[in-house]
């Protein structure tokens, strides 16, 4: 498998506490997706499902090899949990670009997250950060 593109919105992001599954990947850029979701805070994690009329999510985009696309596989269950998908964001500074994204597959619980970035406050201040 190539190097592929992932787009990560929660507890991937950078001073969060999954980030470290990650790895040695380059980070690319900041971006937004293209499509709207409804976003949740479950608990202390993100999640997020299509939906026309939801918000677009903020997140960061990184450059993963195989190795490290099959952990974040394993982190977020894919096919269980989320399953990933591929999908086009707005790259802060470099155009748009079709990158993985992991989406939640059942029903949100928690507080919706209506601005479409997760941070460290909708954890009410219980996230251990690295």
């Amino acid at each position: 498998m190539p190097l592929q593109l992932v787009f990560v919105y929660g507890t991937l992001k950078a001073d969060f506490s999954n980030h470290s599954v990650l790895g040695d990947s380059q980070f690319v850029d900041m971006a937004t997706t293209d499509e709207t979701y409804l976003m949740y805070s479950n608990g202390c994690y993100p999640t997020i499902t299509p939906e026309d009329g939801g918000t677009q999510v903020r997140g960061e985009v990184y450059i993963c090899e195989e190795g490290t696309m099959r952990d974040l596989d394993c982190l977020e269950a894919n096919g269980a949990m989320y399953t990933r998908h591929q999908r086009l964001v707005n790259m802060d500074n470099n155009g748009m670009l079709a990158v993985w994204v992991y989406e939640y597959n059942y029903e949100h619980q928690g507080e919706q997250i209506l601005d479409g970035n997760f941070t460290h406050e909708h954890c009410g201040g219980r996230y251990d950060r690295n």
